[in-house]
């Protein structure tokens, strides 16, 4: 499950890197990206198989994988930022609009909205000690509809454990391109992969992303 997830997310990665360092470099990137990835796996925190954070856990370390890889090459913090960011655009590159626009609308609906309020209910109970740590937040009709402020991160706690701490914050970023790409309008003033007390989410269908 975890390793078709990688091929599906990092699809794109082969020809963004092809672009940066020519073919033969790239897929020895990818290919030890995917790898990486797969050693890294007994790492990740398990947080309950239907956790509404679970992608974004696997998310991360896929990126964490090719960051370290993009390292270990001599490439800087910030290219390898700008190539995440790149794979994470290019994901709904190829969806259809309408396809988009239809998902970005089921981002407000009353269900999505639902599984919010009852993750963070849950998150509250720590049945699972390394889980995310939330708050589900009301939209007050006039600057957002709903959000989350989360307290605790097991992405940028893992990043911090394997001293890529200072990465975590170009990980974040994914949350921009998606919601760019589904129409979101993803509005966030602080993170705590920039060492704040909080990430705070927040959506409007109105808003432009930061």
């Amino acid at each position: 499950e975890f390793m078709r997830a990688f091929d599906k997310v990092m699809r794109p990665m082969g020809k963004i890197l092809t672009a940066s360092y020519g073919k033969p470099a790239a897929d020895e990137i990818s290919k030890k990206a995917r790898s990486h990835f797969e050693e890294l796996i007994p790492e990740m925190p398990f947080i309950g198989n239907n956790n509404i954070f679970l992608n974004n856990l696997m998310g991360g370390f896929m990126f964490l994988a090719l960051y370290e890889v993009l390292k270990e090459r001599g490439v800087s913090m910030e290219e390898a930022g700008k190539i995440c960011y790149a794979i994470g655009e290019a994901q709904f590159a190829g969806v259809p609009k309408f396809l988009r626009n239809l998902l970005g609308k089921m981002s407000f609906s009353k269900r999505t909205k639902d599984a919010m309020k009852n993750g963070a209910e849950l998150s509250k109970k720590r049945l699972y000690p390394d889980d995310f740590l939330f708050d589900y937040i009301e939209g007050n009709g006039l600057d957002f509809e709903f959000g989350c402020d989360i307290l605790k991160c097991p992405i940028c706690e893992s990043f911090r454990k394997r001293g890529a701490g200072s990465f975590a914050p170009y990980v974040c970023d994914w949350d921009i391109a998606i919601s760019k790409a589904l129409g979101t309008g993803l509005v966030r003033t602080m993170t705590l992969a920039e060492g704040r007390a909080k990430c705070d989410f927040r959506f409007s269908r109105q808003a432009k992303n930061k």
